[in-house]
């Protein structure tokens, strides 16, 4: 999948918008690809619970 979020791009459903409000609003988020400090952990918990969640949805399995 790929999943491209340009300038333009309308949030739906408003649970997503909210979500992303409630981190961008903590300012306490980083490059989740970026360094053991504090945001970048943060911001990579974060992502790998959106992928959890992501999985979850598309009924994604595991291979092997």
């Amino acid at each position: 999948m790929y999943f491209d979020n340009a300038a333009t791009t309308v949030v739906k459903p408003t649970q997503v918008a909210e979500a992303m409000f409630k981190v961008i609003s903590s300012q306490k988020y980083g490059n989740p690809s970026r360094g053991s400090h504090e945001y970048a952990i943060n911001s990579l918990s974060i992502v790998n619970k959106c992928r959890q969640n992501i999985k979850k949805i598309v009924w994604v399995t595991r291979r092997g």
